[in-house]
């Protein structure tokens, strides 16, 4: 071969892997690696390792993370606030103390996902994000993301999972599990706590939902789907706080029941159906858009207006245009892109060298 085909061929492999390394594509990436002679050693170590853990942040997944090698200290802190603890008392309480972080990392793969075209895993992505939207609305509220430890001693004493509160029975039996989940002679077992978080908290979640759903004027009115009884889970809590509340939560609800996120149960990929295009995405996004932000109807004068009635679709230039906007206005702070696939793209990028074209 000739030094000019050498050459080429450098070129050829430090593109293909750029490429791979643009797209978050960690697990192919790491694949084309064990193929590179030029990479050995503590380098092909690390660069692996940080493959790995870059695949499984796409995945969502930040169980040990911080312990792969390489990964420096202040990133590895910020993703360890995206994971659940492993533990019912584990001192880090992660996204039971707050969600937002995990908001951030779903919208950072949602990117990912929708520049490769990967629309089924933006459609999963939006339905996870549906699923948890009651406890990023009430975390504001309780300055806790439904963490169990702190949420037991808020509803003890008030109608929550008693025969007068409303919510139907599996909803009802995740409250109760909030209310049994206490240490008493010992520990919370890890196997009772993995049960609780597999299972049980999402369907907290949705009991967040319904106590959060109040009757008021110019509000969507919640039905049997919300809640109008004196009870002290919303009673404690002062008048404006609640009408902020159960007005976010009332955008919360229209998220979770549209067009765009049903599109999950419309794509049940591997059933032979197919997968919906970016088009159809979009599509489904836009009539969303147009539902969470139709104006609140009212007889009343003094009617709250629809907190998204302005503009959401303008809010913001990405994917789906609007969808950060309104997960910050749901949250009552700012949700943003994390940053943390790029940080990976960064570190990987340095530890290859010019085996990569550099980041663009």
């Amino acid at each position: 071969m000739s030094d000019g085909q050498v050459v080429d061929c450098a070129e050829d492999l430090a593109a293909v892997l750029g490429s791979l390394l643009a797209d978050a594509r960690f697990a192919e990436l790491a694949e084309a690696l064990r193929s590179v002679d030029q990479l050995s050693g503590s380098r092909r170590r690390r660069a692996l390792a940080l493959c790995g853990a870059g695949a499984r942040m796409v995945r969502l997944d930040a169980v040990g993370f911080d312990e792969v090698e390489g990964v420096p200290a202040d990133l590895a802190a910020q993703v360890r606030a995206m994971r659940f603890p492993a533990a019912y008392a584990e001192p880090e309480r992660g996204s039971l103390g707050s969600l937002v972080p995990l908001y951030g990392l779903m919208l950072e793969t949602l990117h990912a996902h929708w520049a490769r075209g990967e629309t089924a895993d933006v459609v999963l992505i939006l339905h996870l994000m549906a699923e948890y939207l009651p406890v990023l609305v009430w975390e504001s509220v309780l300055g806790h993301a439904a963490d169990p430890a702190e949420l037991r001693p808020y509803v003890e004493g008030t109608l929550w999972a008693t025969e007068q509160c409303p919510m139907p029975r599996h909803r009802r039996s995740a409250a109760e599990r909030v209310l049994a989940l206490r240490p008493r002679s010992g520990p919370v077992p890890p196997e009772q706590w993995r049960v609780y978080l597999d299972r049980w908290h999402s369907r907290v979640a949705g009991g967040l939902r319904q106590c959060g759903l109040r009757p008021g004027a110019g509000r969507p009115d919640p039905g049997d789907a919300g809640c109008d009884r004196p009870c002290g889970v919303v009673t404690r809590i002062p008048a404006d706080v609640v009408q902020d509340l159960a007005a976010r939560m009332a955008l919360a609800a229209e998220l979770a029941d549209s067009p765009v996120v049903a599109l999950r149960h419309s794509a049940p990929v591997g059933h032979f159906f197919g997968v919906p295009g970016t088009d159809d995405v979009l599509d489904a996004w836009q009539e969303t858009v147009t539902a969470v932000c139709r104006p609140w109807a009212s007889e009343h004068q003094d009617a709250e207006p629809n907190p998204c009635a302005v503009g959401l679709d303008k809010a913001d230039a990405e994917p789906l245009p609007g969808l950060q906007h309104l997960l910050s206005l749901l949250a009552g702070r700012p949700v943003r892109p994390t940053g943390v696939l790029e940080r990976l793209r960064q570190e990987i990028s340095a530890v290859l060298g010019d085996l990569v074209d550099p980041p663009s």
